[in-house]
């Protein structure tokens, strides 16, 4: 409470000037502030948060399109991804069933175990009287050819025929007479082509017989007198081990047994 004294100045209550001058606070006056600056504290605490929650909730909402799209991206990519990796998997399987059929196809073709022949044998032609003559098994030619130097057809249409030449030493002498032959153009290994006669007859490996056609060529400059080509070969189903030679020889036969 204030007072007014002589000269108009206000003054303070006799209770308010007696505890000013005296230096001590009221405990409860104390406490009554203390408590206000404490709920001030709480109050600012409690805008701050809120303050703090409604920035956060404008940035989640400012970056939700952002996410939502990440997320889009992702689950393209991983559908993408799996797709791919079905694609991948269903050729691989097809690929896989392909193969399998390709080897059931062939191993249904043969039902019997194909002989192996070696990259030289040794032959026998019993229809020319021809035996142990060295033969080459060449899957690079096609048809089977036969060194022959003397041929001419007569006038009725008969091939004479004398096989190999007087240097040979399987060499014969013998005219053979063939009714039926052909004539086909024979491009050989230097690339020019001839035409040449075709005749049929039998070779025999190891006793067993087997159907050949042969063209008739001059083979003095070759090595081998006689060329057996893959037609035989794939009529014949042989199969080719050009690491070894003289398989299905009589000779490699006998050394065999006698081991």
């Amino acid at each position: 409470m204030l007072s007014t004294v002589p000269g108009g100045a206000p003054s303070a209550s006799p209770g308010l000037t007696s505890v000013a001058l005296s230096g001590q606070i009221d405990p409860s006056t104390a406490q009554r502030s203390g408590v206000a600056y404490i709920n001030g504290l709480e109050r600012l605490n409690r805008l701050n948060r809120l303050n703090r929650l409604d920035r956060l909730n404008r940035l989640d909402r400012l970056n939700r399109p952002d996410r939502l799209n990440r997320l889009d991206r992702l689950n393209r990519l991983n559908r993408l991804d799996r797709l791919n990796r079905l694609d991948r998997l269903i050729r691989l399987n097809r690929l896989n069933r392909l193969s399998f059929c390709i080897v059931v196809y062939f191993d249904m073709g043969s039902n019997e175990e194909r002989p192996l022949i070696g990259r030289r044998e040794i032959a026998d032609f019993p229809e020319l009287g021809i035996f142990d003559l060295p033969v080459k098994i060449d899957t690079g030619a096609y048809n089977s050819s036969i060194h022959c130097r003397e041929f001419k057809r007569r006038k009725d249409g008969i091939l004479e025929v004398v096989f190999l030449d007087p240097h040979h030493p399987a060499y014969t002498g013998e005219v053979h007479e063939f009714s039926r032959y052909r004539q086909k153009s024979v491009r050989s290994s230097n690339g020019q082509a001839e035409r040449r006669y075709m005749i049929s007859t039998t070779i025999s490996f190891a006793g067993r017989d087997f159907p050949l056609d042969m063209s008739l060529t001059d083979r003095g400059d070759m090595r081998f007198t006689v060329l057996v080509g893959r037609k035989f070969l794939k009529a014949s189903r042989f199969l080719v081990d050009p690491l070894k030679k003289e398989l299905l020889s009589p000779k490699k036969r006998r050394k065999k047994k006698k081991g």
